[in-house]
């Protein structure tokens, strides 16, 4: 995206990771399944996410920060790993201090 990075095109890279974390929360359901073909086209070794919890102190965490330049959350942790797991394999998950679900993927 223009103004956020270098990068013109994203898509021409071939990287061995990619990380996303705490930002797949903040697209749509049709961009988020774009976005993820586009990343099974670029055929990384590893995807690794942080996904925020769906759970009361997450929520809190949101209310506190919305003040602050918080950005609107479009789709939700379990709609994110269910289309991640359409086009990928889940390696591992943890959940980091009941905020972040972190999440391997190949």
């Amino acid at each position: 995206m223009p103004g956020f990075s270098e990068i013109s095109d994203y898509r021409a890279l071939r990287p061995d990771i990619i990380l996303c974390n705490h930002t797949l929360e903040h697209l749509s359901i049709d961009e988020l399944k774009e976005t993820l073909e586009n990343f099974k086209r670029m055929n990384p070794k590893f995807i690794i996410t942080g996904i925020p919890t769906e759970n009361m102190i997450s929520r809190v965490c949101a209310m506190i920060g919305k003040p602050h330049g918080y950005f609107e959350h479009k789709i939700g942790m379990t709609q994110i790993h269910r289309e991640m797991a359409r086009r990928f394999n889940l390696l591992n998950r943890k959940n980091v201090m009941t905020l972040t679900v972190a999440s391997k993927w190949k």
